[in-house]
């Protein structure tokens, strides 16, 4: 569990924009080298940071191994698609190729990172705002769109629990164990159909703020203020925080 957090307004000095793929090179003990790309990451690595940068990347992949750990016990849910895919056009503008992005495990520690970032917000957020703040519910999927899913595996000669997100977690764990990649793929998907959608909640209007899907209590969304008005008003409520204010621009 977190000992202590600090949340503030705070300027970050970065020595370097590394890559996803650069990343997991230096976790892996190996050169990072660079990519092509237009962004402002995948540029060669200075040698002088690399034993630095990898002793942190490292210690932060455990932080991430033991949140998802205690994330799966609540009862998170994994629904992997297999990753996202990227279509090339040609001169016409028309696909000629698709190829699918390849999936790092430093991608699942980033994430994971995240997920922790959101939660505590949502956690302080809640306790500064109860009434008002901005959280992220998803509740438990009805049993009548789970029907089909539990159909799908009886079919596949497999029981599948379905009673808690605890138990149905533990179960598709056993389902990917046992069953032919093909089906557990099917299974994986209706699961994924028969999902009830997240939504925004606040605070004042619910009892229960659990996220089903994630294994948590209290989640909402910080981490992406380029490019998500939820988080905006997240970190407005985090401003307005007179615990907050101060250093914050007249």
């Amino acid at each position: 569990s977190v000992v202590k957090e600090h949340i503030g307004r705070t300027v970050i000095r970065s020595v370097h924009a590394l890559s996803y793929l650069q990343a997991q090179r230096l976790m892996d003990g190996d050169d990072p080298g660079t990519e092509t790309t237009l962004a402002h990451t995948g540029k060669p690595v200075p040698v002088a940071l690399w034993a630095e940068m990898r002793e942190a990347l490292r210690g932060l992949d455990v932080v991430a191994q033991l949140r998802l750990r205690f994330r799966r016990s609540g009862g998170a849910i994994s629904l992997e698609s297999g990753g996202e895919f990227k279509f090339r056009l040609d001169a016409a503008h028309r696909p000629d190729r698709v190829n699918q992005k390849q999936q790092l495990p430093i991608h699942g520690t980033i994430a994971e990172l995240m997920i922790l970032a959101n939660q505590c917000v949502a956690q302080a957020t809640l306790h500064t705002h109860p009434t008002s703040a901005l959280l992220r519910r998803h509740e438990q999927p009805p049993l009548k769109k789970l029907q089909r899913v539990l159909e799908l595996a009886h079919q596949a000669n497999f029981a599948l629990d379905a009673s808690s997100n605890v138990a149905l977690a533990a179960s598709m764990q056993r389902a990917q164990a046992q069953l032919e990649e093909p089906v557990f793929a099917a299974l994986n998907a209706a699961l994924t159909r028969a999902m009830s959608e997240a939504k925004y909640v606040v605070a004042a209007q619910v009892s229960d703020f659990a996220h089903f899907g994630l294994g948590i209590q209290h989640y909402t969304h910080f981490t992406s203020p380029i490019r998500r008005y939820a988080d905006i008003i997240v970190h407005r409520l985090l401003l307005s925080d007179p615990e907050r204010v101060e250093g914050r621009d007249p």
